[in-house]
């Protein structure tokens, strides 16, 4: 079964991003699995759908859409579901990406090609708008959120995740204690890439996060989400286990390690295995619900 064509609004992707998917094409083709998970983000992700799932009641006559939607793992993981979804991002390989994952499942989808502070959709289309990894490489992100809650029905929900790197977390201690010694480590003796470890150390001490375009704490994005008129909006850690830099064999240890303890966690809280109070890393998810006519 064949996606269906690329429609076009506003086009000209980034050229960092651009080249990033370009590099990362192959690497991205044919993951998905909901299954015997074995990689980290993968699973983490998996762990985040589990949770919107049971947040909007698990209706399958959804009509979603996904703003800045990588390899489209989120609406993959919906529209197995049912879900009508729809995928939206400024760059032409990561559609493709999405189309060729979709294609792997044996499903199609809708692409859209635009930017995600002016979509080509109609006020209050959706009853689910999406949006992961992608605020913070914004200035401001008030006007991607408020294309958000346009295209929103009333009544719908939209989910976000935010990165907030000044709050101290348990992915702030691994980063100190294992990440930045082992790649200090690896880089400079073993490997003999003195600028290379610099460059990876100064990316856990966050001075040169190319990607990223603002440092917002959680206030100012719930001062945001008040701003557009979301009302019921709440906000948790998205991810409660650190991420750890692993050889193959060992990341699929250490995420067998994660599943026993959501499963434990689970069956003893009687909560979803994201809920908590405090994060382990710097990544949180904001979601609400607009106002019913």
């Amino acid at each position: 079964m064949e996606g269906s064509e690329i429609k076009d609004n506003n086009p000209g992707a980034p050229e960092v991003f651009e080249e990033y998917w370009g590099k990362m094409e192959n690497h991205l083709r044919s993951r998905y699995s909901e299954g015997n998970i074995l990689r980290y983000n993968e699973y983490t992700m998996y762990l985040l759908n589990t949770l919107i799932e049971e947040l909007t009641s698990q209706n399958s006559a959804y009509h979603a859409v996904e703003l800045g939607c990588g390899r489209g793992d989120s609406s993959l993981f919906f529209a197995k579901r049912g879900w009508q979804t729809v995928l939206v991002d400024l760059s032409e390989v990561v559609l493709h990406i999405a189309k060729q994952n979709f294609i792997d499942q044996g499903l199609s989808c809708l692409r859209v090609k635009a930017d995600i502070r002016n979509t080509p959709f109609n006020e209050s289309e959706f009853d689910v708008v999406m949006n992961y990894g992608v605020l913070e490489h914004f200035k401001d992100p008030t006007d991607p959120l408020a294309e958000m809650f346009r295209i929103l029905k009333p009544g719908g929900m939209l989910f976000a995740t935010v990165v907030y790197t000044k709050r101290i977390n348990l992915q702030t201690l691994v980063d100190w204690l294992y990440h930045i010694p082992g790649t200090f480590i690896m880089n400079l003796f073993i490997k003999r890439r003195p600028k290379m470890a610099l460059k990876y150390i100064k990316g856990y001490l966050g001075f040169n996060d190319e990607l990223y375009e603002n440092e917002l704490n959680l206030e100012d994005y719930l001062s945001i989400m008040e701003k557009i008129g979301l009302s019921q909006f709440h906000i948790m850690p998205f991810v409660t286990i650190p991420y750890l830099r692993l050889p193959s064999y060992f990341e699929k240890l250490y995420v067998g390690l994660i599943r026993a303890y959501c499963r434990v966690k689970r069956r003893v809280t009687k909560r979803h295995p994201l809920c908590a109070v405090w994060g382990g890393r710097r990544q949180w998810l904001i979601y609400g619900r607009k106002p019913s006519l």
